[in-house]
């Protein structure tokens, strides 16, 4: 293997290529050093931040997840759960921030009249969702309006 390689170094010698070769091979390792390096400072994947249980239910609870961005603004989302692990509502944008959370104490999850909603922080509402069928077809409006009428320090953020 040496002797091929000590071939391979005469041949470019004499052909007056090595310092060519030598600097685009280092130009080469740079920009592989770099791509490594940038691709493990984050992954750009949604990380879990946490979970909480959702009030005025006993079985549900919310996993409140952000990107792993190294940017400026990154989104956060959520997902509502049971106490199984089985998905009722499947990963959907909340909102974006330029904070990192590390604990998920700012977030309020609530289910009132079989409506669930999430706020970020209290009394700022940005989710809501019908869980009960019968007001499936009510607009967002007038499911903040149900809303309303139980908490009246609730803020619609208009999401």
């Amino acid at each position: 293997m040496c002797k091929h390689l000590s071939n391979l170094d005469l041949e470019l010698k004499e052909k007056g290529i090595e310092e060519t070769f030598r600097g685009n091979w280092n130009y080469i390792v740079v920009v592989i050093l770099l791509t490594c390096g940038l691709m493990s400072c984050f992954s750009n994947e949604d990380e879990l931040t946490g979970k909480k249980k959702v009030k005025g239910s006993e079985n549900l609870f919310v996993k409140i997840y952000q990107k792993d961005k190294f940017d400026y603004v990154t989104p956060i989302s959520f997902e509502l759960i049971n106490q199984d692990g089985s998905i009722i509502i499947s990963n959907r944008f909340l909102t974006g921030t330029d904070v990192r959370h590390e604990k998920i104490e700012r977030f309020y999850p609530c289910l009132h009249d079989g409506i669930f909603y999430l706020c970020y922080p209290y009394p700022k509402v940005y989710a809501i969702h019908p869980l009960d069928p019968a007001k499936s077809k009510l607009s967002r409006d007038t499911l903040f309006k149900i809303l309303k009428e139980h908490d009246s320090r609730l803020i619609d953020s208009g999401g």
